[in-house]
């Protein structure tokens, strides 16, 4: 699980995630709110909490690497591929029923804020 929220969402999905997770906090947009995961559950869970920073990564210290990485971003950033096939859209409040939800096989559920239109 990769979140860039930190706090309240970590705390919400953190009993619904699989055996041997790793979740990487990449951000703190929510800092304000702690991350409180229960020791009970990083055991029965086995779950890693790990921090993720993309400017630790070889290529984000070298230009030339950054500019390669770009240049074939460029060229496949609008391949469909790369596009979420929404199955449901879900409210924050329903992160229960998102987490168990079983939609297409290329298809997922996805929670939006409450000023983004669901779709079904």
């Amino acid at each position: 699980m990769l979140d860039g929220l930190g706090g309240a969402l970590i705390n919400r999905i953190a009993p619904h995630v699989p055996m041997n997770t790793s979740v990487y906090i990449y951000g703190t947009l929510d800092g304000s709110v702690p991350v409180t995961i229960p020791s009970r559950l990083l055991l029965s869970r086995n779950l890693a909490v790990r921090r993720f920073s993309n400017f630790n990564s070889a290529t984000a210290k070298d230009p030339a690497r950054v500019a390669a990485a770009m240049a074939d971003l460029h060229d496949v950033i609008a391949d469909p591929l790369f596009r979420t096939s929404i199955a449901r859209a879900f409210r924050f409040e329903e992160i229960d029923v998102a987490m168990a939800y079983r939609g297409a096989s290329n298809a997922r559920a996805v929670l939006v804020p409450p000023t983004v239109p669901l779709t079904q």
